[in-house]
């Protein structure tokens, strides 16, 4: 390691200003997201996730601020799984 370059990535959030709370449990949750609807992004896990919840007796929801490629992919996805999924353009 000592010959290779490396570059520390630093968080984009300030850790002393934003730090983790404890969120209480509830039995809706609403979460709101902003990016390119892109397989990058990750929002199948997020789907996925969120079916973990919804299995389990939580009702969710996703609303994604954003345009994309994968838009019909990741609709169909939310829908196949009966996630609720509203996305805006942006």
């Amino acid at each position: 390691l000592n010959n290779l370059a490396v570059q520390k990535i630093y968080p984009a959030i300030n850790l002393n200003t934003f730090s983790p709370v404890e969120i209480p449990q509830k039995n809706k949750y609403e979460l709101f997201s902003t990016g390119r609807l892109h397989w990058k992004k990750g929002y199948n896990c997020a789907i996925e996730a969120l079916d973990i919840l919804k299995k389990r007796g939580t009702q969710v929801k996703l609303n994604i601020a954003g345009t994309g490629k994968d838009y019909e992919r990741i609709k169909f996805l939310a829908f196949s799984k009966g996630i609720a999924l509203t996305c805006f353009p942006t």
